[in-house]
This record gives structure tokens, sequence and C-alpha cells, in this order.
């Protein structure tokens, strides 16, 4: 009796190490087995979607510097003399940074004694160095639009600022070039402090004329300003 029970316990244990073959899935006519979904591969393609998105925003986004390429910058620089030479002396010019500086700076500006001249041939090799068409948006009454970051403050209001094409670049951006920014003077119509943070534009009479610190040029383009206004689709 007992060979007989541990016979049939042997008998019991090898059919439970046999591989039991996977039950068979019923599918039903015309439909296709369905692969497994892996949360994984649901989050990195969302991930992935996000980063599309953000590229293409970003190249959405104005270049800063502006236009550095010197094909770019003289084709800018053609279409500049154009638009002035078909406007009249005393018409407001729109005008942007992009044409501001379109062009090359070469010479140093932080120590112009460094190279052997004194203050007049300096400002004489930047006057050669500054395109005809830039120069003849001097004491012309010009429109341009950038971001006011204040220099000077009086009861809510800066009487004296710096024009830039982006808030950014003074502060956590690229610094900009001297031809890159406006210095502007609108102590007989301060502008209120609420402007500091949204584009504005502003009219004036423009003057490229080079100034300096000692032997630094801290100015390069000023623009005494008429009015500081909202820009035309940013007005109610």
């Amino acid at each position: 009796m007992i060979r007989i029970l541990f016979l049939v316990l042997s008998i019991f244990c090898i059919g439970c190490l046999e591989e039991k073959p996977e039950p068979e899935i019923l599918v039903p006519e015309g439909q296709p087995l369905r692969k497994a979904v892996n949360p994984m591969d649901r989050i990195s393609e969302e991930w992935k979607q996000m980063k599309e998105r953000e590229l293409a925003e970003m190249e959405s986004v104005p270049e800063w510097p502006l236009v550095t390429d010197p094909i770019k910058q003289a084709q800018i620089r053609l279409e500049l003399g154009a638009k002035i030479k078909s406007s009249k002396p005393d018409q407001i010019l729109p005008i942007s940074f992009k044409e501001l500086s379109a062009f090359q700076v070469e010479v140093d500006f932080v120590a112009q004694s460094s190279k052997g001249l004194n203050l007049s041939e300096f400002q004489a090799r930047l006057r050669q160095e500054i395109p005809e068409e830039i120069w003849a948006l001097n004491n012309r009454v010009v429109a341009i639009e950038g971001f006011i970051i204040p220099v000077d403050f009086a009861a809510q209001t800066t009487p004296e600022f710096i024009l830039v094409v982006d808030p950014m670049v003074c502060c956590f951006g690229q610094i900009p070039q001297i031809h890159e920014w406006l210095q502007v003077d609108s102590k007989t119509n301060p502008v209120h402090l609420a402007l500091v943070d949204i584009p504005v534009l502003v009219t004036g009479v423009l003057s490229i004329v080079p100034t300096w610190d000692g032997e630094i040029l801290t100015g390069l383009y000023h623009l005494k300003a008429n009015s500081t206004t909202l820009p035309e689709d940013l007005k109610d």
C-alpha cells in the first residue's frame, strides 16, 4: 500500500514539473491581436511633442543679436536707403533696430587709446565705418518700436531711458553692441513707468553723435522724443 502511494505521489510531482502550454487566446474573427501599450512609450511621445512645440516657438522668436550676416545687412541697408529716398524730409520715418544695426562694427570701442588714436581721429574712423544709409537718418524724425530701460526716475515717470529691441538683452541676454540701442531724452514728455514692461513706439528726432566717458564710448544713437505711445496693434 505504501509503495502504491509513493508511486502515485512521484507521478504527480513529475506532472507538476512539466511545462504547461499557454492558454489559447480566442480572438474574434477579423480583429488582429493588440500589442500591450507601455505607459513609458506614451510619456516619451508626449515629451517629444512638447519639445517639438518648444522648438517651433523658439524659431518664431526674433533672433538676437539681430542680423549679423554681412550679405543680409547689405540688403537691409539697400532697402533702408530706398525707403529714405522715397520719403519726404519732414515725414515721420518708421525704422527698426534691424536697420540701425545693419553694419559691422570693427573699431575698438572700449579703449581707443590702445590703437594710438586720439579722440578726433577715432571719431573720424568711426564716421567712415557707418554706412551712408545710416548717416542719412541723422536729424530725421523717426518712429521706432522697442522696450524701455529707465535711466532716471521722476514721480512715477522716466524722463530719460534706453530703448532696446528686447527687455532681456541688458540683464540676462547677450549684451547689445553700441549700434543696437538708443539713448532717449524724454524730459519734455516723461514716460509713465507703466509702459516699462511692454513694447512702445517712440517718435522723435534721431541724432548720430558718438558720446564718450573718458576713453569709453557710451552712446551712438540719441533720440529726442516727442511722444511715447503704444504700437497700433496694442491700442484699445
